[in-house]
């Protein structure tokens, strides 16, 4: 079915990425990274958001080599989205490589200021080399741009107590 269905649509891949979107929804993480991996062959890497979806789910997946490489292209292809150095950042900060997430991190908040989660990925960082002070300060500007962002709130009082 699928293979059928994704050669009756357009041929850059826009019908595989849709379905790995559902995919992953639904949280059938295989089966989606597969019809993300269908779609950039069909051309899905000229579009942000399509590679963006596909290197968060490898990143679910924790594939991150194939995530870190994903990303890194990206980066270069779209070097003034700060969603791509989050997205390392955040695959390094999920692998405890604290050190390496930082200068990603600090790209993604410098490109894309308003990300709460670029500043809340900081914090992590900073938190685990033990520097609280520096840790709380991050957690503030995140909530400065997302007053809701539950995570960095509880970063915060975690930090505070």
């Amino acid at each position: 079915f699928y293979r059928r269905a994704v050669s009756a649509q357009r041929p850059d891949g826009t019908f595989a990425a849709e379905l790995g979107s559902f995919l992953r929804d639904t949280g059938q993480l295989p089966l989606a990274v597969e019809c993300y991996r269908s779609a950039m062959s069909l051309g899905g890497g000229e579009r942000p958001g399509f590679l963006l979806a596909y290197g968060r789910a490898l990143n679910e997946l924790k594939a991150w080599e194939l995530g870190e490489q994903l990303a890194q292209f990206a980066m270069r292809r779209f070097p003034a989205d700060g969603a791509f150095p989050l997205l390392l950042g955040e695959m390094r900060l999920e692998q405890e490589r604290w050190q390496e997430a930082e200068p990603f991190l600090a790209q993604a908040a410098e490109l894309s200021p308003q990300s709460a989660e670029a500043y809340y990925g900081l914090g992590r960082a900073a938190v685990a080399r033990g520097s609280r002070a520096e840790a709380a300060r991050w957690f503030e500007h995140a909530l400065a741009q997302d007053p809701y962002h539950h995570k960095a709130a509880q970063g915060l009082y975690d930090t505070l107590n």
